[in-house]
């Protein structure tokens, strides 16, 4: 325990007061983040400053949106779909958006009252995470690592959307295994979100013979 002129020092030299250096850090219950793939000591380690940050984050977001009294409601709370391709069906008519392709989709989490954060994690071994709607959220923290691409990136925030419509039990912080079924759920969800089945017809149609 740091005496007291130690932590006025600590303060001093990092611009805060004294009080965040010694108040308790926030935490999340209802964290997703998983990885199948076995991470070194500093990805662990790159994973746990990566909670505490986004968890800082959450609540930063949440005491703006009070202070504006802009709160956004999370409008796809009711989707019941079990299937990943009705669920992204329901979810994209409920956002109005029923074939058409999506030309924002950062825009459109914040219209479904999902908040949304690019964010580099500083290893590469898993894309995105995602925070349930009784801890703060939705949330979605996509991984902006420059190895990877753009579209990975908008994959990722679809994945983690499935993850949120079609698993809302599976929402444990202590958590860290990755569950095969419930990702190739969230990918098929994904996939018929970004391109439903019409949609990807009409192209395909469109661009025939070129």
């Amino acid at each position: 325990e740091p005496k007291s002129s130690t932590l006025i020092s600590l303060a001093v030299a990092l611009g805060v007061p004294v009080v965040e250096l010694v108040a308790d850090s926030p935490k999340l219950q209802s964290l997703r983040f998983r990885t199948a793939k076995t991470l070194s000591g500093r990805e662990k380690a790159e994973r746990d400053e990566l909670r505490h940050d986004t968890a800082l984050w959450l609540a930063n977001y949440r005491f703006l949106e009070s202070q504006l009294e802009a709160t956004q409601p999370f409008r796809l709370g009711e989707v019941d779909e079990k299937d990943p391709e009705q669920a992204a069906i329901r979810v994209r008519q409920i956002l109005d958006v029923p074939s058409a392709a999506i030309s924002d989709l950062p825009q459109l989490m914040e219209r479904a009252g999902i908040k949304l954060r690019i964010h580099r994690f500083g290893f590469t071994r898993t894309f995105g995470l995602s925070v349930a709607a009784n801890d703060g959220g939705p949330a979605i923290v996509v991984n902006s690592e420059q190895k990877i691409p753009v579209e990975r990136q908008l994959f990722s925030v679809a994945h983690e959307l499935g993850h949120l419509v079609l698993h809302k039990g599976s929402y444990d912080e202590s958590k860290v295994d990755e569950n095969e079924e419930e990702e190739r759920a969230a990918n098929l969800f994904a996939g018929h979100f970004l391109v439903p089945n019409d949609g990807l017809r009409k192209s395909w149609n469109e661009s025939r013979g070129l």
